[in-house]
């Protein structure tokens, strides 16, 4: 490829469309006729890479891409494996393409030349613009464009440069995608594009470092979700934040999460999805991650707005058999049983030995406190009064009796 001093000017383009009878080379020539303004004169619309004009391919309604400069040297093949897998898995969303080299004559050079089908209708931004406040079209929309990010996942595809002008609505009410210079698929995983997305509507690390990946959608589909839902209830965010290149975010607003007004402005929307989905915007904002370890899903939000399952209630029998309940289950509801009755065996008492000097009183509850046993001893004290003074009485009539005899 040359250098860009050789490369066609907008001045050559605009010169070859004057006559395009011929001009275009491609494997199907045709005669391309680019629309003209009131005045007669052709007025592309400038892209970041090319300039792009619309018109009719043999009498179908087509969009004729010229580069700027010489594109990136993978842009062709990008394109050409994009077609082959995107002709194997289907997929409805993108406008349909063809590259063709050398396809036009311009600047006294052939040039390649992209193709795509003119999709119609009005762009995103202009359809915003028309229906902000009607809650029942604006829902239908960020449905829509809920299950447009989910059927892109699940193809495994992602377009890499969502956008204000790069999403469109055609006159059939469906959505579409254009400009598909920087789309993510498996056969295209080894060839990274040059452009990085609008700072608009991308994380402020992918705009720093480039992130390209199969979730490189994530953070963008977001942008335009909250917009759309946001924008339903909401209006006037469109007059106040509104600055042409946006929806209603700006790159400023990414970089000072929950700090700039718009902010504040989606935390009191009336529709708590609105709110949940900014608290998740903000998370993304703030972990400063750009890809694959964001942790919430764009289109299936996992708090308020997620959908909940279906529970089909089952008939109840009339008398219904008691279920044992786990006793080991922490959650086990508590169970109250009438105690049983248990026999208690009758414990006969210990034999205790009597000591030698003869049987022990059983002892005589006290009368008046003092210390444990004093009570017993002075029993036993008494207990001897007797005997003694028997013997002794004894022993004085035998001493009398013995004196008397001597």
């Amino acid at each position: 490829m040359s250098d860009d001093t050789s490369w066609p000017s907008l001045r050559d383009y605009l010169t070859a469309m004057q006559r395009p009878a011929g001009s275009l080379l491609g494997e199907k020539p045709g005669r391309f006729v680019p629309l003209r303004e009131a005045d007669d004169t052709i007025m592309p619309v400038q892209g970041q890479s090319a300039y792009v004009f619309y018109g009719d391919l043999d009498g179908t309604p087509t969009v004729l891409r010229c580069f700027k400069r010489p594109p990136d040297e993978f842009l062709r093949e990008r394109y050409l494996r994009l077609a082959r897998y995107t002709a194997e898995v289907g997929c409805p969303y993108f406008a349909d393409f063809e590259w063709w080299d050398g396809g036009l004559y311009a600047g006294g050079r052939h040039t390649p030349v992209l193709l795509m089908e003119d999709v119609g209708g009005r762009s995103i931004r202009q359809h915003l613009a028309a229906v902000r406040g009607d809650e029942e079209k604006l829902d239908k929309l960020a449905d829509q464009w809920s299950g447009l990010t989910t059927d892109l996942t699940t193809s495994g595809l992602a377009h890499g440069d969502l956008q204000q002008d790069n999403i469109w609505i055609a006159p059939d009410d469906r959505l579409r995608l254009i400009d598909l210079d920087a789309v993510w698929a498996p056969p295209l995983a080894d060839l990274p594009p040059r452009e990085v997305g609008h700072p608009n509507f991308q994380h402020p690390k992918r705009i720093a470092d480039g992130y390209w990946g199969s979730d490189v959608d994530r953070f963008s589909a977001l942008v335009v979700l909250i917009s759309i839902r946001a924008l339903a209830r909401d209006p006037g965010l469109w007059d106040e934040y509104h600055l042409d290149e946006n929806l209603i975010f700006t790159e400023e607003d990414f970089t000072r999460s929950m700090a700039s007004p718009i902010w504040f402005r989606l935390a009191s929307n009336s529709d708590p999805r609105v709110r949940d989905l900014t608290a998740q915007l903000a998370e993304l904002c703030a972990a400063g991650l750009a890809g694959a370890t964001s942790p919430y899903p764009v289109t299936r939000p996992a708090r308020s707005t997620a959908s909940v399952p279906l529970v089909v209630a089952q008939p109840v029998p009339a008398e219904p058999e008691p279920v044992p309940v786990d006793r080991t289950s922490p959650w086990a509801e508590p169970v109250v049983l009438k105690p049983p009755k248990v026999k208690v065996p009758k414990v006969k008492p210990p034999k205790v030995k009597p000591p030698k000097t003869g049987p022990v009183r059983p002892p005589t509850p006290r009368t008046t406190p003092g210390r444990p046993g004093s009570t017993a001893r002075v029993r036993r004290k008494r207990g001897w009064v007797g005997p003694l003074f028997l013997l002794a009485l004894v022993v004085g009539v035998i001493t009398v009796i013995g004196s008397l005899i001597g």
